[in-house]
């Protein structure tokens, strides 16, 4: 185990799946995720985002406990909790993976998230929480069938989870800004090497979301940021 100042890394057991990476008001903990999947969430961006390093950047695997300081020290500050949380996962991973990131700017899709007038949202009280579900049927081609369950949840967590599965960055166009609780399922296409098809993967995903949420994808071309990792080291003890 490696400890920073309030924060610990540590290699997760083999054969273990992935816990997520939970934010809380005073830091997170997360489990067997990979230094990719770390970087991208210190970011606030998707893995794909993060390019570059070695094999084991995405062969070992971690589990992460970061505290910050207590909200009120915080009170005056513009910084929401995660926002905070973020910045202190950039430290550690500095300081424990000696990280040395180069930002770049790419032309790449991108999807805009918009409201049809008839949309289906409807304001819900309560904390935001997010569940995936995920199941393969085998076929000549692989579906993939997911469905999305929220509770209390904005349109940018909505962006966030839709732009983990279609791998582009989904920007929240709605005007939306309440929470919200829905169910939303669809099915995605693979080819045989597993790798999604973008065209079934788009319009599966926005008939799903037009006819049962009310909302719509725009697929276009855009820069978008991403990070090319130049040093990346295995963490060593103290």
């Amino acid at each position: 185990m490696f400890i920073f100042e309030g924060a610990s890394i540590k290699e997760s057991n083999p054969g273990l799946t992935g816990t997520g990476i939970p934010t809380r008001q005073n830091g997170f903990t997360t489990g067997n995720r990979t230094l990719r999947d770390l970087i991208a969430f210190s970011l606030h961006v998707q893995p794909y985002q993060v390019t570059g390093g070695s094999p084991w950047l995405d062969d070992l695997r971690f589990d992460v406990t970061v505290l910050t300081e207590r909200p009120e020290a915080h009170r005056k500050s513009q910084e929401t909790p995660q926002e905070r949380t973020r910045a202190r996962v950039r430290q550690l991973l500095a300081a424990r993976f000696h990280l040395q990131l180069r930002e770049e700017k790419k032309e790449m899709p991108v999807y805009d998230l918009e409201s049809d007038k008839a949309t289906r949202l409807k304001p819900a009280p309560g904390c935001g929480s997010m569940s995936v579900d995920q199941t393969y049927e085998s076929n000549l081609i692989q579906t993939l069938s997911i469905e999305i369950r929220a509770l209390g949840v904005d349109m940018a967590q909505l962006c966030d989870t839709l732009g983990n599965i279609l791998e582009r960055r989904v920007v929240d166009r709605t005007g939306l800004a309440e929470t919200y609780d829905f169910q939303l399922k669809f099915a995605l296409g693979t080819s045989a090497s597993g790798k999604q098809s973008e065209e079934l993967t788009g319009a599966s995903l926005s008939t799903a979301l037009k006819e049962q949420l009310g909302l719509r994808l725009t697929r276009k071309e855009a820069p978008v940021s991403t990070w090319v990792i130049e040093r990346a080291d295995k963490p060593t003890e103290n």
